[in-house]
């Protein structure tokens, strides 16, 4: 009898020892590396749960892209457009662009909102600033970077750099940019917050063999509700997120509806508030339908 209590004092002697362990050691990490475990952890049990949903013929109408540029219900943007090295812009595109708040930063005009609300909370909640290193770039500047950093893996060649879009932005705050922009408060509220305001971190961490770019936690884009909640709350990447939403079939999530669909015309259910219409730059639009 006294063998067998000697033994169970011994495991859990031991358990408590590696708990200890394991405890001391999580708090000598870096607080960077201790952000990413507890982001990993959260998302693994809060989950966004989208939902296929199919409706009858009678529920659905039929509008084409001109009908649309005509709707004021719709809005038409870029936001959900997959640019990388396999989907890259066409010569033709021509980005909507302007400056933001006279700044002399050039972006997306649908960002302008976006931005400037994350920019404000972030000066209420840490009396910090949050600056923007680069935003648009034309074909040129893109180039010279791209040349600049070859072998980084940290620019994207001509073509394939969101930038282009005026759809992603570098940001940091004093004393942390780049990597270092996760030690700081404002960078580690940024990586897990960004998307309230409809912006993702385009290139998150253990995700590079689907991006083929390494983690950057400076670079946000632009993809807009209920899109990016949906992305960080399934730890998912842009890539992943396009490739699961299968040409003409409905998608529910909250108060929204999503759908992709080839460009010979649009099949869309006849209730909803308002709309959001962007081109996937593969040949197809995704429609984001606000429905309460």
């Amino acid at each position: 009898m006294k063998k067998i209590k000697n033994r169970k004092s011994v495991i859990i002697l031991l358990l408590f020892l590696l708990v200890f362990a394991g405890a001391l050691v999580f708090i000598t990490l870096k607080p960077d590396t201790v952000f990413l475990i507890k982001q990993r952890i959260t998302q693994s049990f809060d989950k966004a749960e989208v939902k296929a949903v199919s409706y009858g013929n009678d529920e659905l109408t039929q509008i084409t892209y001109s009908e649309i540029e005509r709707d004021s219900n719709f809005i038409i943007d870029n936001s959900l457009m997959l640019i990388n090295q396999e989907n890259t812009l066409s010569d033709s595109f021509s980005p909507n662009i302007g400056e933001y708040k006279d700044s002399g930063v050039i972006m997306d005009k649908g960002l302008f909102k976006a931005y400037e609300k994350m920019a404000n909370e972030i000066i209420e909640k840490f009396d910090d600033k949050l600056y923007i290193m680069s935003a648009y770039r034309d074909s040129s500047e893109q180039e010279d970077i791209s040349q600049e950093k070859k072998g980084e893996g940290t620019a994207m060649p001509e073509g394939a750099s969101e930038h282009q879009a005026g759809l992603a932005l570098d940001v940091y705050v004093k004393g942390f940019a780049g990597l270092g922009f996760l030690k700081s408060e404002v960078g580690q509220y940024v990586n897990e917050k960004c998307w309230e305001y409809g912006f993702i971190i385009r290139y998150p961490s253990g995700k590079t063999n689907i991006t083929k770019v390494e983690f950057e936690p400076w670079h946000l884009r632009y993809v807009g509700f209920p899109h990016s909640e949906i992305i960080y709350r399934n730890n998912i990447t842009f890539e992943e997120y396009i490739e699961s939403l299968e040409l003409g079939e409905f998608y529910y999530y909250d108060d929204y509806i999503i759908t992709r669909q080839s460009s010979e015309g649009y099949l869309l259910p006849k209730e909803y508030k308002s709309a959001v219409i962007s081109p996937d730059n593969m040949g197809n639009y995704i429609i984001t339908l606000k429905t309460k």
